[in-house]
């Protein structure tokens, strides 16, 4: 287990508000005090199979103009030794992934601290995997053979795309037809990609890509399904993903406060369709039950799933687009408790 916890210390840079922290390694019955690169406070963030922890830390005590707290590298934690990664120019970076060949992803902030690009750190090299052309983006994940997901912005920085980096090239994931922006969130040993698309800073459908084919996972679901799916964050290598919905009545900007988990489960095709024979009566049994009564006041039909246009996005007719901006604590907007300067542009 990893983390952090704050110590009796006061520090005006605290990352949790008031006091010192420090990353740490619980093992054994055992918390270990990973320490810090020369700064006040470091922050554990994730750990591999072969106990490798990766995290963010101070450097030093001295505050940055561009950001108004000191700078922030990204290190690595083995054997008792914590290793700085570098930077890419700017005072900030965190990482989001640690696969367990020690491969390391996030992103680092550029000269001038006013943009922010994706990297991978791969046994002592720091590669910045660049953009589309805009000023911002971030690697989310990677699997055990480096391949690195995330998103980046295009020229002008509108629009974003999901992304696969492989073999030193990065590919463009776009969208589902009508949506405008998506965002890779996890990756499988078969490259399989999770994601999400909508408007940009909005999120709608959860995006499955294969083979460089976007699927909105709305669209694979059963027409009765509860939930509106909205973040596939997490796909193991038996296809099964995990991630995030809203129920009929929540709108799709609060699923992060009111959405409920959710697991797909890939069916066979084969046996589904030996199973179809077997299950139509009992189906229609059911549908006829589920059938309003033209006479009943109170009947309701499921809501319907009809994609309508609204703006340049299309949309389901019974959801809103969610606006990333406003959700507090967000898959994306994970270091809010610190200083705006260092996330406006996450």
């Amino acid at each position: 287990m990893i983390g952090f916890a704050e110590t009796a210390i006061p520090d005006p840079f605290s990352l949790t508000g008031g006091a010192q922290t420090r990353a740490f390694l619980w093992q054994n019955g055992v918390m270990r005090d990973l320490g810090t690169l020369g700064g006040p406070d470091a922050f554990a963030q994730y750990v591999n199979a072969s106990g490798q922890v990766v995290g963010f830390s101070y450097i030093d005590s001295i505050p940055n103009d561009t950001t108004g707290i000191p700078t922030v590298h990204v290190f690595s934690w083995e054997d008792g030794r914590m290793r700085d990664l570098g930077n890419l120019g700017g005072t900030f970076g965190a990482a989001d992934d640690i696969n367990d060949r020690g491969q390391v992803v996030g992103f680092m902030n550029m000269p001038g601290d006013q943009s922010q690009h994706p990297f991978l750190w791969d046994r002592g090299r720091l590669a910045d995997l660049g953009t589309f052309g805009g000023a911002n983006g971030e690697a989310t994940w990677l699997n055990d053979s480096g391949e690195v997901v995330g998103w980046a912005y295009f020229p002008g920085d509108k629009v974003r795309h999901a992304f696969i980096w492989r073999h030193g090239l990065k590919k463009d994931l776009a969208p589902p037809p009508g949506d405008m922006c998506s965002i890779a969130f996890g990756i499988n040993s078969e490259a399989q990609v999770v994601g999400t698309s909508g408007v940009c800073h909005g999120a709608l459908h959860a995006v499955q890509w294969e083979n460089g084919r976007a699927t909105d996972l709305n669209t694979v679901i059963g027409p009765r399904s509860p939930l509106q799916l909205v973040y596939a964050l997490s796909i193991n290598d038996r296809g099964e993903i995990a991630g995030i919905g809203v129920p009929p009545g929540v709108a799709v900007q609060d699923v992060e406060s009111l959405g409920h988990a959710f697991l797909l489960i890939p069916v066979d095709a084969d046996r589904d369709d030996d199973q179809d024979e077997d299950s139509a009566n009992a189906n229609s049994r059911q549908e006829r039950q589920l059938e309003p009564d033209e006479n009943d006041a109170t009947a309701s039909t499921s809501a319907p799933r009809i994609n309508t246009i609204i703006g340049e996005t299309v949309a389901p007719s019974r959801v809103r687009q969610v606006k990333e901006d406003l959700i507090p604590y967000n898959r994306r907007g994970r270091f809010l408790r610190l200083p705006s300067a260092m996330h406006k542009n996450n």
